[in-house]
């Protein structure tokens, strides 16, 4: 009796590992900051619907913690699967584009897969999609 006890501890225990190891971490780097002023946002998105709009995850960092010229985010666990990420840098730290007259931005901003916006708005959902399959890291 008590080694049956024993297997559905084992069998338990190893379950929960198993269940752990479905998590990530994703390291996102930031090259080429114009600055050291304001702070950077880094918002991970991991459906189409909330694109741009409603982020699965927001981080902001100060972007007087740059080291050599790049700025990194650590994003621990991250379920295992398809991601979009889109980066701001908000100079005047008050968490939103700032744009012109003309409706051009006047802040820095970025996606995953470096794909850059057009005149019509931002990149396809589908361009920007990375995944993660296990820890990985990034750079925009």
């Amino acid at each position: 009796m008590k080694f049956k006890n024993l297997f559905f501890v084992i069998i338990g225990l190893s379950s929960f590992t198993f269940q752990t190891s479905e998590t990530c971490t994703l390291q996102v780097k930031i090259h080429n900051l114009r600055n050291l002023k304001g702070q950077m946002i880094l918002e991970i998105y991991d459906q189409k619907k909330n694109y741009v709009d409603h982020p699965m995850a927001r981080f902001v960092k100060e972007k007087t913690l740059t080291k050599n010229d790049t700025l990194t985010f650590y994003i621990k666990g991250l379920k295992k699967g398809q991601y979009a990420a889109a980066i701001l840098d908000d100079q005047n730290k008050d968490d939103k584009m700032e744009f012109s007259m003309l409706h051009l931005p006047l802040e820095g901003f970025g996606f995953s897969n470096n794909i850059q916006a057009t005149l019509l708005g931002k990149p396809a959902y589908e361009d920007v999609l990375f995944s993660v399959p296990e820890n990985k890291e990034i750079k925009i």
